[in-house]
């Protein structure tokens, strides 16, 4: 069975992960979002195979069904290069070919489906110039690349899916439907259908029907889409994600009302195996399972609880079962994929609360050893304000810190840090995610005194003075709100650093 035959591999992958520490590399402005909910938007991640490059694809769309700019973002060399889609869309779904082009569809303003790649010698985002299709309003959609850089995709209606593929010959789409004859097999539309190509280049399409089971349909050349698997009936099916071991034999996940994770592989004779992988979980993404290409073991990304923001997890197939590891981030979704060496990047909105809102961002969170936060300038894996000391030490490297990436190192860069990769504010000392009394406490101990960020250096001037209590004061309440008590302290202590300053000795001008 396929979780025994690599039993010393998988243990010693496992081994090494448990060593590595795992860093959120955001992409893009962290957003704030009101009354504790948050704004849907799609992202996918890929990675590429000639050279291990991570993409990350992105869209603004809200569940409003507004259109709005994405962008694919690259991430390699701990860099982000973004790369903006010509046009806005709603929705958006990527995969990478062989070749190493990544390719995306998406939603486009009157309800179409469009696809572009990105062109690496010119560095350019071509979009095709007419729609795909016409869809419905929110087409329940899911796309692929085959591994000869052939894109595709399915949409799903009531009586069965369009198989929609590009034809190199005629350098056009072309269109077959695939009509469900049992009624038993119509899709129930509660979740995306999860859909891709086997290593032998037979697409493959993983949903979840009207009677709540999982059904696998894979397309034969010479018999069309046939079912290779319907698992029994269960009570309220959520989310499906699908797979392929290096043999081509299919694997898929879905969640169920128990809160239970169940995965279920099909082997050479489509025999089914079904193990339970965890409890408390919420519904999958159609890219959240994904199998290790350097050990032929699964894994899935997901989140610890139906809500919005909690733990976020990833499940490992050894010897011995399935072997969970709790991340040290919150996530509101999650896609997995890995490189051709094994190592695991997951594309996540990970999240952090900021009063009763949040703020949220698109990380690519892996435990690939040699990569090291961005904006961790020390390199001891996490951020703190000996980070801000070595930038403030007269930076020139603009590779490391250009966080903007506009061609310099400025106080902007600065901002960066404390906004992005922190999700905090200016004025925040001990970067604790608040600017409060603990941080005016902190200045006021070292204020008109030489000294670092941690002792109350907001400007980085190497001085603990008036501007830097200006910074703090105006940033107060950024993730705090103060009652009028703590109000009326922050006044007292503006005032009483105003008159120790003012009431400091001057000193005595040299004498001619």
């Amino acid at each position: 069975m396929h979780n025994t035959r690599h039993a010393i591999l998988i243990t010693l992958a496992c081994c090494a992960a448990t060593h590595a520490q795992w860093n959120a590399h955001v992409a893009g402005i962290p957003q704030p979002q009101v009354g504790g909910t948050p704004f849907p938007r799609s992202a996918d991640v890929a990675v590429d195979p000639t050279n291990g490059s991570v993409w990350i694809a992105t869209d603004d769309g809200g569940a409003s069904g507004t259109y709005g700019p994405a962008t694919l973002t690259r991430f390699t060399n701990n860099t982000f290069t973004p790369h903006t889609l010509p046009d806005p869309v709603f929705g958006i779904e990527l995969d990478i070919d062989d070749y190493g082009t990544p390719t995306y569809v998406a939603r486009a303003p009157g309800n179409f489906v469009t696809s572009g790649v990105y062109i690496e010698p010119a560095d350019v985002i071509e979009q095709t110039q007419q729609p795909i299709l016409q869809t419905p309003a929110f087409p329940v959609i899911d796309y692929a690349v085959d591994p000869q850089g052939i894109p595709a995709l399915v949409n799903f209606n009531q009586s069965g899916f369009n198989f929609t593929r590009y034809d190199v010959a005629s350098n056009d789409w072309s269109t077959t439907p695939h009509l469900f004859t049992n009624p038993e097999l119509q899709p129930s539309f509660r979740s995306p259908p999860a859909f891709d190509f086997d290593p032998q280049g037979r697409p493959v399409v993983a949903y979840l029907s009207v009677q709540n089971t999982a059904v696998v349909l894979r397309h034969e050349p010479l018999h069309g889409w046939r079912p290779i698997s319907s698992n029994k009936p269960a009570n309220n099916l959520y989310g499906i994600s699908l797979a392929f071991y290096a043999d081509g034999s299919p694997l898929f996940a879905y969640g169920n009302q128990q809160g239970q994770i169940v995965v279920t592989s099909l082997d050479e004779y489509l025999i089914p195996t079904t193990q339970i992988v965890d409890q408390a979980t919420t519904r999958l993404l159609p890219d959240a399972l994904a199998v290790n290409p350097a050990t032929d073991s699964p894994s899935i990304a997901y989140t610890a609880a139906p809500s919005p923001f909690s733990d976020l997890m990833l499940a490992t197939l050894q010897p011995t079962g399935w072997s969970t590891t709790q991340l040290p981030f919150s996530a509101g979704r999650a896609n997995l994929a890995f490189n051709d060496e094994g190592t695991p990047y997951i594309g996540a909105l990970i999240t952090r609360p900021a009063g009763q809102d949040f703020v949220q961002s698109y990380a690519v969170i892996t435990n690939d050893p040699d990569l090291h936060l961005p904006g961790d300038f020390n390199h001891d894996g996490i951020y703190s304000a000996d980070d801000l000391d070595h930038y403030a030490n007269n930076p020139t490297d603009l590779e490391t810190y250009d966080l903007d990436r506009n061609g310099e190192i400025d106080p902007n860069d600065h901002l960066v840090w404390l906004r992005i990769y922190n999700l905090t504010s200016p004025g925040d000392i001990n970067l604790d995610g608040s600017v409060n009394l603990l941080d005016l406490s902190i200045l006021a101990a070292n204020f008109d005194q030489p000294g670092s960020y941690a002792q109350g250096d907001l400007n980085l001037d190497a001085s603990i003075n008036l501007l830097d209590l200006s910074i703090l004061a105006s940033n107060f309440t950024a993730n705090t709100i103060p009652t009028p008590a703590t109000a009326s302290l922050m006044t007292l202590a503006l005032l009483a650093l105003l008159a120790l300053h003012r009431n400091q000795p001057k000193q005595p001008e040299p004498q001619p």
